[in-house]
């Protein structure tokens, strides 16, 4: 569609739109491109994809999952933080944001919302990130105001928030059923890597042997969908 023909006011805020699921994807974009004053200038599905596309465009801002084909959605965020600046990333994901939203700020996203809500946020989300402000739920502002100004751990985290970043991301993959060998081959790191990282979990989650900590990890998948 002509941009032209979509706003004769002025130019449209360019989204790229980054998420493996094609459904949700489509959906995302034809919310997208029905407003007067916003476009869908690009599509990915992976973070190869999505680093690719970006160094030959110039959106104004990236709505994205988390959980991606090939790849980590928070490491994605750092990369696009470190090679693009401060250019604005919603998250819009199915990934808890009690256990997400902090990471995700923290790798240089702006907004986070979790796709159950986001039929009626959506939008809102999109321009207020547009808009140079960062969006959150109203729970998880008041989460992250207390933990910020009364200085008090957040008695409702789940103890996987204790997980590093890749920590946490190897513990999703276990769950997802994915072994060693393959965990290692989608993170591009060594399986003695991953057993490290396996080790680590075990001993931060208190878990007492390699069948337990799978076990968990898969109730803990199953309790994100």
């Amino acid at each position: 569609m002509n941009m032209s023909e979509k706003n004769q006011s002025g130019p449209l805020a360019q989204v790229f739109v980054i998420e493996d699921h094609v459904l949700v994807r489509e959906g995302f974009v034809a919310l997208i491109n029905r407003e007067p004053d916003l476009t869908v200038c690009a599509e990915a599905d992976s973070p190869k994809l999505a680093l690719q596309m970006l160094s030959t465009m110039e959106p104004d801002l990236i709505v994205m999952d988390l959980m991606l084909q090939g790849g980590d959605g928070l490491q994605l965020i750092k990369e696009v933080r470190t090679m693009f600046g401060k250019l604005p990333i919603l998250v819009v994901t199915m990934q808890d944001e009690s256990i997400y939203a902090e990471r995700a700020l923290r790798a240089g996203a702006t907004g986070y919302i979790m796709k159950e809500n986001a039929t009626e946020i959506f939008l809102e989300a999109i321009r207020q990130v547009l808009g140079g402000e960062i969006y959150l739920s109203r729970k998880m502002q008041g989460r992250l105001i207390t933990k910020v100004i009364g200085g008090k751990k957040d008695l409702e985290a789940s103890p996987v928030t204790s997980l590093t970043d890749r920590e946490l991301h190897v513990f999703q993959l276990i769950g997802a059923g994915m072994p060693t060998r393959e965990i290692a081959g989608k993170l591009d790191i060594s399986s003695k890597t991953v057993e490290s990282h396996r080790e680590n979990i075990k001993n931060k989650l208190g878990y007492s042997s390699g069948p337990v900590l799978v076990r968990e990890a898969m109730k803990w998948v199953d309790s994100q969908q």
